[in-house]
């Protein structure tokens, strides 16, 4: 049995409203890890596991300007030796709209990188986008192309130029739901994603599905509150990845948290993971949060956020 201890977390989100000029959306955590494995009699630590995130969205006057950086960097040593097997991943994007009346003009660019040194992994992915797109009574819809240039120390560089595609729709009532698609020569980037805030809580759903010339890939994440007593609400989620040869990991956590102000609470969870290479995790996660106004920005979702968002979970796939 493999013990996470999950040695902090913060968790910091700020939002005013779209009418004036300032951020609409301003999110900000860190998390660190440490973890005691046991796969099939293999006795291994998992430590100095840093998880660090910031996405912003900033209005002003006719412009939207959004922004996110991610980062993650992790330690991994089998029967004591020396901790040669180690990953570090970074996502960092840039991108702004401009609104001519009900009708737009967008663009982002941004960077990804991959280091593995137990898979041998040394990768990365710079991108651009280029959209309009047109928004109606809580409705946004858009298209437009998009360019990426992979780099591989072990392969030779691949650049690609696509389309992507994108709708989302504010109800009014609480529920916003959105998709988009990216497809390129060789690969395709499908999102489904949908919010709901309740009188005592809300709910988050995204689903993402990336299929590449020689693998697929699927992402699926379900997390809520619920308002139980007083100042205190329930939490719990679900994350899981899989691909079609059966390979899955899957996070499951449920907690509890106390609100002692404006939209800023403590919680505790207890989490399991479990995944198919045998082994399986217990932990604790602690943390502060602090919540206004919806979670993610309408329309056009930047590429690579909610991948690195997933990929960010603590998922032991060795």
């Amino acid at each position: 049995m493999r013990l996470i201890s999950t040695l902090g977390s913060l968790l910091l989100i700020y939002a005013t409203g779209a009418a004036a000029d300032g951020f609409t959306s301003l999110n900000a955590k860190a998390r660190f890890n440490a973890a005691d494995v046991d796969r099939n009699g293999l006795d291994s630590t998992f430590d100095n596991d840093v998880q660090s995130s910031a996405h912003g969205v900033y209005e002003l006057g006719a412009w939207t300007i959004f922004g996110g950086l991610e980062t993650q960097r992790s330690d991994f040593t089998a029967n004591g030796g020396d901790a040669d097997d180690k990953y570090k991943n970074i996502y960092i994007d840039l991108g702004a709209e401009h609104s001519f009346g009900a009708f737009g003009l967008g663009g982002q660019l941004g960077y990804i990188s991959f280091e593995n040194d137990a898979l041998d992994i040394d990768s990365s992915v710079s991108f651009a986008s280029a959209y309009a797109q047109y928004e109606m009574a809580g409705l946004v819809a858009g298209a437009g192309l998009f360019y990426s240039d992979s780099r591989d120390e072990s392969a030779t560089d691949d650049d690609e130029t696509g389309f992507l595609a994108f709708v989302s729709n504010d109800f009014g009532n609480g529920l916003t739901v959105g998709a988009q698609v990216t497809a390129q020569n060789e690969t395709e980037l499908v999102e489904l994603y949908a919010d709901y805030f309740f009188k005592r809580g809300d709910v988050s759903f995204s689903l993402i599905n990336t299929s590449a010339e020689f693998s697929t890939v699927q992402f699926v994440s379900l997390e809520g509150r619920y308002k139980i007593y007083k100042q205190f609400n329930a939490t719990g989620g679900i994350l899981n990845s899989d691909d079609p040869s059966g390979d899955s990991t899957t996070e499951v956590s449920t907690g509890i948290e106390y609100v002692f102000g404006d939209g800023a609470a403590v919680r505790i969870e207890y989490v399991e993971y479990g995944a198919f290479n045998g082994f399986s995790g217990k932990g604790i996660s602690f943390g502060l949060t602090y919540e206004i106004g919806k979670k993610r920005k309408s329309g056009y979702q930047p590429i690579g956020k909610t991948f690195a968002d997933k990929n960010s979970a603590v998922f032991f796939v060795f």
